[in-house]
């Protein structure tokens, strides 16, 4: 298994095992999948428009290092995974918890 390969299916594999323990936390995993994912692919064009030998450092042979949209498809898929599973894994790991309860109106806290 090349090390690509490795790398996502560690990280799907610990991203799931986190969501079955929480499954409260998989809006978290969406927001980081959505908002990193196309964040780190631009800053990936900038980096290449910047140098564009850069993207000669990247095996360009193999199902990852095919191109998408100029930039490996590996690089694409690992911003996914990362994206996702980052914010679950520190949530996870501080015990964050979100409360599912709606704010009072008064915005008075409650002492119950």
């Amino acid at each position: 298994m090349n090390c690509v390969t490795a790398t996502l299916v560690s990280s799907a594999g610990l991203l799931l095992f986190l969501l079955v323990r929480r499954l409260s936390l998989w809006r978290l995993a969406l927001t980081g999948l959505i908002c990193f994912t196309p964040a780190y692919v631009l800053e990936l064009k900038f980096e290449i428009a910047a140098w564009p030998n850069y993207i000669s450092y990247w095996d360009a042979g193999g199902l990852w290092g095919t191109l998408v949209f100029g930039i490996p498809r590996g690089e694409i898929a690992w911003a996914a995974v990362f994206g996702a599973a980052y914010p679950v894994v520190i949530a996870s790991a501080l015990d964050i918890r979100f409360d599912g309860r709606k704010s009072q109106e008064s915005g008075h806290a409650s002492l119950a």
